[in-house]
């Protein structure tokens, strides 16, 4: 499950979006939010090879989830890294 900070965040920026005026600051905030959704969306696939790499038997299987889910944790941004290292408290 992607991060509930993320999540909050999202929801934050949408509301966010409904007050806005400018349109600058609109399409800036739309941009940011079809980030963290695709964010979200990677997080969530990440989850699920991971999930897979936990429940199959044959090595084969296993080495296959796991170079999925090595292939999906490289797409992560810069940005979506650094936020997690400040979740973690490594930032």
């Amino acid at each position: 499950m992607p991060s509930v900070r993320l999540e909050r965040r999202i929801d934050r920026l949408a509301l966010q979006l409904q007050t806005v005026r400018s349109a600058r600051q609109r399409g800036e905030l739309f941009a940011l939010i079809t980030r963290l959704k695709a964010d979200r969306r990677l997080e969530v696939q990440i989850e699920t090879e991971a999930w897979k790499l936990s429940v199959v038997e044959s090595e084969a299987d296993q080495r296959a989830a796991f170079e999925a889910m090595q292939r999906l944790i490289a797409q992560r941004t810069p940005e979506r890294v650094r936020e997690m290292e400040r979740e973690q408290g490594l930032g």
